[in-house]
């Protein structure tokens, strides 16, 4: 005779516990139950559900400041600005705004306004002395633009703000004669009205193919009043008088 295996008693188990805090204030937390079982394998003694699905609260943060925009005025006092924005991070799930303004104002072009006026030439300056005494010289002047001087937008003068231009008479080229002393008359002195004359040197010559000359400086005085066209006599008491080669040399200037 079988025997049938008596059913399985159902299991024992007590009552659930109450669900645990949520692990978390927000985002999405876990909570937990439990309860004790005994007489069967393997009973479900844990029971857990989501909690706090809200997102949590998040700060906001500013991001950096954006570009100066133009000033609103060129001159006599005008006004910038630049934002920045409440985005790094932006608040959300109930955090706070960002702290401050967004927007910052600035003044700019501050200066007074200025007209337009082009640059003209003030007077020429007073001309620079000669470079040469004589021909191949040269001198300059010079101007400022300056009456009235170029503003805001205007122009600089147009043309050279120096002139140069050649000087110096023409140089002069000293002229000589000799004469012997044993003549009727002396060496003629004539400058054609090229110029008033002037004695350079007088000298006593003893032998003026070999130009061996003793210089005699005093005559110079003697000659300096000389006008244009003059003779001058030799001097009966120089050195070489009696000498049949004695000579006399003048040389002078026209100018």
């Amino acid at each position: 005779m079988s025997t049938t295996p008596a059913p399985t008693p159902p299991p024992q188990c007590g009552p659930w516990s109450p669900f645990s805090p949520c692990d978390r204030p927000c985002g999405g937390g876990v909570q937990s139950r439990y309860r004790e079982c005994c007489g069967v394998c393997n009973p479900v003694t844990v029971q857990t559900r989501t909690c706090n699905p809200q997102e949590c609260p998040v700060n906001g943060g500013w991001q950096m400041w954006g570009m100066w925009t133009q000033c609103t005025a060129s001159c006599n006092g005008g006004f910038r600005g630049r934002i920045r924005s409440c985005s790094n991070p932006a608040p959300r799930g109930g955090g706070f705004q960002c702290q401050g303004p967004g927007l910052e104002l600035q003044a700019c072009n501050s200066g007074p306004c200025v007209i337009d006026v082009n640059g003209n030439w003030g007077m020429w300056s007073a001309w620079s002395q000669c470079s040469q005494s004589c021909s191949g010289g040269v001198r300059s002047r010079t101007r400022l633009c300056n009456s009235p001087p170029p503003q805001g937008n205007g122009q600089m003068c147009v043309g050279s703000s120096m002139q140069t231009e050649s000087c110096g008479q023409p140089c002069c080229t000293p002229k000589a004669v000799s004469h012997n002393c044993f003549s009727n008359q002396g060496p003629l002195l004539n400058c054609n009205n090229e110029g008033p004359m002037k004695i350079i040197a007088v000298q006593e010559c003893r032998d003026l193919s070999d130009n061996q000359c003793i210089a005699a400086p005093y005559k110079a005085q003697m000659l300096s009043t000389l006008c244009d066209g003059q003779r001058y006599m030799c001097n009966t008491n120089n050195a070489c008088a009696g000498n049949d080669i004695a000579k006399i040399r003048i040389a002078y200037q026209c100018c």
